[in-house]
């Protein structure tokens, strides 16, 4: 018999396994909750009934896949023969060898899409698949993939899917349901009966940054070019009000005069390079009002190497040459922008209060990382990191190592793209500050699951007044509300259908 070792679970995870352990389940819980122990709990008993067939746990990123491997090494008492991590670093025929041999496979999507392409691996004697990071199952996904397959392969084969936050409409979350074959939903959150005895207390704050003088200055020259640039879309036919253009609506004008192209319409050419600009500009707007003046000056420096029509339009342009110039000169005055200078105050008084406090830093671009970076090495009792991607530069070995020394004290700030975010498994942290606001109701999730995991916790965001950051602080928190209601509706729905079925 498969037994745990040093794990027993909670109240709330043994009633929702009732429901997995019998139905296809898409099971959402915000981070540290322990989605997991669901994970660990389905292999148990599937093994337990059967164990000639194996298990499949999945993961979007090889240092996620690996902790989920050490996680069931320690709470399993099987051998280590048992268990294969199987990842694109290992040759394939080394990867069909640990798949026919082990009885718990962990594996990144990619490889094992790849192994049931190339005929490699079946998944007919699967009794089981946790596809872990649910809400990628959407499009082109390999989960998506992977889960037809197996209904082909293995009709009566078990999913599980979880996630802190599948998507905040309900079409959306209907694609993963139906994409991974989900017979039923189970929701917690913090405010559930069963969940508040194992939850820390998280405090909630928003800091509001006014913009000074000198930086609103440079934003006004780049505003002005910008809103030039959106009057001129007028002559090109769009009736929409100037203000109430957003950037849906220049992708929409993309597409179109992508069309209009075929048909050899000239005017075309000017639209494309025209909405090309907008965008830009309202990139370069956003840095300058919620980033860094590191941040813009390098992307206006960026600008400048393109040799396209619509970046070389911008940098042409008086104003933003002056705002250019701008940049530099306060650059030259160690001028700082005033979000840094709010995050730096914050991070400061924290450690001077609570000398062993472990602070989050999560922002959006690698370039304000870098900023927010080197202004914290000039403070003595801040010891900072950075964790990024992949695409930015770090390896997933350094991402392990990063966050393994991190959780040692050789470091007191972690400094996060949205690596920090999805799955990782990152100590207890007291404090998470979101530099800059998220549109997206899941990325707000799996920021704020980061902090008070067992021990009370901060989460502050910082807003600079006025400006998309506020927009989309509130966007996100609405996003996130409509997301919780879809899903206690999928889930009260269900347990009407089967009350009345009782009856």
């Amino acid at each position: 018999m498969i037994e745990f070792r040093n794990f027993s679970p909670r109240q709330y995870q043994e009633s929702i396994f009732q429901t997995c352990k019998d139905h296809n389940t898409l099971v959402v819980l915000e981070t540290g909750l322990g989605k997991t122990a669901l994970a660990l709990m389905l292999a148990r008993e599937k093994l337990n009934k059967e164990i000639s067939q194996k298990v499949i746990i999945l993961a979007p990123s090889r240092p996620l896949i690996a902790q989920h491997y050490q996680t069931f090494k320690e709470k399993l008492n099987l051998d280590k023969e048992d268990l294969a991590l199987i990842t694109g670093k290992i040759q394939p025929k080394q990867r069909q060898k640990d798949f026919k041999n082990a009885l718990i496979v962990f594996s990144t999507p990619q490889c094992v899409n790849n192994d049931v392409k190339k005929g490699r691996i079946s998944l007919e004697n699967v009794s089981a698949i946790t596809f872990d990071e649910a809400h990628h199952a959407m499009k082109n996904y390999a989960y998506v993939n992977i889960a037809r397959k197996y209904k082909q392969q293995n009709p009566q084969g078990h999913i599980l899917a979880l996630t802190a936050s599948p998507g905040n409409t309900q079409d959306k979350i209907r694609e993963i349901c139906n994409n991974l074959s989900i017979e039923k939903v189970e929701i917690r959150t913090e405010q559930d009966e069963d969940v508040k005895p194992y939850i820390q207390e998280k405090k909630v704050s928003w800091i509001s940054v006014d913009l000074d003088k000198k930086l609103l200055g440079i934003i006004a020259n780049v505003k002005q070019t910008y809103t030039s640039k959106l009057r001129e879309l007028k002559k090109l036919g769009v009736t929409k009000p100037v203000n109430l253009i957003n950037k849906k609506d220049l992708l929409d004008l993309q597409i179109k005069f992508r069309r209009e192209l075929q048909n050899k319409n000239q005017i075309a050419y000017y639209g494309l390079s025209l909405t090309a600009q907008i965008i830009k500009l309202s990139h370069l707007i956003d840095l300058l009002e919620t980033q860094g003046i590191e941040t813009a000056q390098k992307y206006v420096d960026k600008l400048s190497t393109e040799t396209t029509k619509a970046a070389q339009s911008i940098v042409s342009n008086a104003s933003i040459k002056q705002a250019h110039e701008r940049l530099k000169e306060i650059l030259n005055e160690s001028y700082k922008h005033p979000k840094i200078r709010m995050l730096l105050a914050i991070i400061k008084n924290q450690i001077l209060e609570k000398p062993e406090s472990k602070t989050i830093v999560f922002a959006n671009f690698r370039d304000t990382i870098d900023e927010i970076l080197k202004e914290m090495k000039k403070i003595e009792q801040i010891r900072p990191v950075a964790l990024i991607g992949q695409k930015e530069g770090l390896s997933q070995k350094e991402q392990v190592q990063v966050i393994k020394q991190f959780e040692e004290n050789k470091y007191n700030t972690l400094i996060c793209t949205s690596i920090g975010e999805e799955g990782l498994s990152i100590g207890t942290l007291e404090i998470a500050i979101f530099y800059d606001s998220v549109p997206s109701a899941i990325r707000r999730i799996q920021r704020t699951g980061r902090v008070a995991r067992t021990q009370p916790g901060k989460i502050i965001h910082i807003i600079a007044s006025n400006t998309r950051d506020s927009a989309y602080y509130w966007k996100s928190q609405r996003d996130e509300k409509r997301m919780k209601s879809v899903l206690y509706s999928m889930q009260n729905k269900q347990e009407t259908q089967k009350t009345l079925h009782e009856t």
